[in-house]
C-alpha cells in the first residue's frame, strides 16, 4: 500500500476538523445532561464511534507509511 504524506496530512486535517466539531457537540450535550438530564442521542454515540474508527485507521496508515520511509 502506497501512502503519501500529502494524503495523510489531508486525512489528518479532516479527522482534526471532525474532532473539533464533535467536541463542540459533546460540550452542548454535556450541558443538556447537566441541566435537563437528557441523555446523548444514539446518533451522537454512533458519531463518536465513527470518529474513533477514522482516527484508528489514520493512525494505522501513518504507521505503515512510516515503516516504508
Amino acid at each position: 500500500m502506497d501512502i503519501s504524506q500529502t494524503d495523510l496530512l489531508q486525512d489528518f486535517s479532516l479527522v482534526t476538523k471532525s474532532f473539533e466539531q464533535l467536541g463542540q457537540r459533546l460540550s452542548e450535550v454535556a450541558e443538556q445532561v447537566r441541566t435537563a438530564g437528557t441523555l446523548p442521542s444514539e446518533s451522537l454515540i454512533e458519531e463518536i464511534a465513527a470518529s474513533r474508527r477514522n482516527f484508528t485507521d489514520l493512525r494505522a496508515r501513518a504507521k505503515i507509511g512510516r515503516a516504508h520511509v
